[in-house]
């Protein structure tokens, strides 16, 4: 989901594999992935390893050194991807709740 929505996108660039647009009101430039935790990472075809990694309960360290990235980038991989999740509580639950006897 995009931080924010664009007027009239206009397809000009593309880098890294990934098509770049200009929002025609604003004239800012955006990416699929803009406003989301894949934002702005140089290694995206490691993330997956790496999410691997954190669900295997590896250290930093031992997550880093399987993954082929700097122990930096696997405490930043690790904070991105963990604080994503907490944006999207809810702040009311609602329903109909079951209980089993």
């Amino acid at each position: 989901m995009r931080a924010r929505r664009f007027v009239g996108e206009t397809c000009f660039d593309q880098r890294g594999g990934l098509r770049r647009y200009r929002c025609r009101s604003c004239k800012k430039t955006f990416n699929a992935l803009t406003g989301t935790p894949l934002a702005s990472l140089k290694k995206r075809h490691k993330l997956a390893a790496y999410g691997q990694a954190m669900v295997d309960g590896l250290s930093l360290r031992k997550a880093a050194k399987r993954v082929g990235i700097n122990l930096t980038t696997a405490f930043d991989w690790r904070h991105r991807l963990l604080k994503q999740p907490a944006k999207g509580k809810p702040t009311r639950l609602e329903g109909v709740v079951e209980a089993i006897k």
